[in-house]
């Protein structure tokens, strides 16, 4: 039986040429497709990895530096160079928060060279001004302001005298503490005083004896028309006893005698100038050597007398073997200006 898969002898023939012309055509397709599905691979697996691609660089930029500042502690705290040469530098002025004013609210007010009535006034203000309040002492009672009236030159005044146009309760936050407070004055010495109520009086000493004479006004202060009580008080500091004591006071014009004065010892009367005026005359037998006695009257000041009129009224007293002793009282009327404050 013939055997079917048997290729005819006649066309093995022409496909051995065929193969033998088209073997290295085939090879290189081969190669060509093996390439291409190499470089597919390649290209293709950036697109399908989830891992990220990493971030670009960016450019690092300057860090900026802080500006030294200077250390103004005398200590060793830091690493500064100790040893370089220091340069003084003016203390800067606190500046206080802008539109910080007051108003004067007395008649006239000192303005100081610091805080406190121990330093020397430079000037005033007046009741009315407007004042730029600049800063303040560390309690706060003395506030640095501007101006001195009629000028460009700053001061301190008692800040219990200004009115100010802000919230006097947040003043010493809004009010900075002056950093360059003026030295205080010394100290003056202190000279004992008298007591105010008691007028200063003289007394003149002698070898045989000491009257002393004393005159006291009540009320202290007084003015036009009013009635006030001129006290003597007469005391024997010597040793023996001062005999026919005599009291005389000629009252200004300014001065009329009101009532008649009633004493326990002695004589009381009164004499007329040849210009009118009055004389009070006051006696006593006798006064024992460290004894005191007193009289009290009461006069009128005139009520034409002008303000800033001051009156002198001068009184004298004698005695045997004592000289005379005079002592001298001013009676002032109200000024003619009102006075500083502080």
């Amino acid at each position: 039986m013939k055997n079917n898969s048997t290729l005819p002898v006649t066309l093995y023939p022409m496909l051995r040429r065929t193969f033998r012309c088209y073997w290295s055509g085939g090879l290189l397709l081969t190669m060509i497709a093996l390439l291409w599905m190499r470089t597919s691979l390649v290209y293709a697996s950036p697109q399908q990895q989830t891992v990220p691609p990493p971030t670009p660089t960016q450019e690092i930029s300057q860090v900026p530096t802080a500006t030294p500042f200077p250390d103004e502690d005398n200590n060793d705290d830091n690493n500064n160079d100790n040893n370089a040469p220091l340069t003084n530098t003016p203390v800067p002025q606190p500046t206080a928060a802008p539109g910080l004013t007051g108003l004067v609210t007395v008649a006239r007010l000192n303005v100081r060279q610091g805080p406190g009535t121990n330093f020397a006034p430079i000037g005033t203000v007046s009741s009315g001004e407007t004042v730029t309040v600049l800063s303040r002492n560390p309690t706060g009672d003395w506030w640095r302001v501007c101006c001195v009236t009629g000028t460009d030159q700053e001061g301190w005044v008692a800040a219990q005298f200004i009115q100010p146009n802000f919230d006097l309760g947040q003043a010493t936050t809004l009010i900075p503490v002056d950093g360059a407070l003026p030295e205080q004055p010394p100290t003056p010495t202190l000279t004992p005083t008298l007591d105010p109520s008691v007028v200063p009086t003289t007394t003149t000493p002698t070898s045989a004896g000491q009257l002393a004479l004393q005159i006291q006004q009540a009320p202290l202060y007084t003015w036009q028309g009013q009635t006030i009580t001129l006290t003597y008080q007469i005391q024997n500091r010597g040793a023996v006893a001062a005999t026919a004591l005599e009291l005389r006071n000629e009252l200004p014009a300014e001065l009329t005698l009101v009532g008649t004065p009633s004493i326990a010892t002695g004589e009381f009367m009164t004499e007329t100038t040849d210009v009118g005026r009055t004389v009070l005359v006051v006696r006593w037998p006798d006064l024992p050597a460290g004894s005191t006695v007193e009289v009290g009257v009461s006069v009128q000041v005139s009520a034409q007398m002008a303000n800033g009129a001051v009156l002198d009224n001068l009184a004298v007293v004698i005695a045997d073997g004592f000289p005379p002793v005079t002592v001298g009282l001013s009676i002032g009327m109200p000024p003619v200006t009102l006075p500083d404050f502080r």
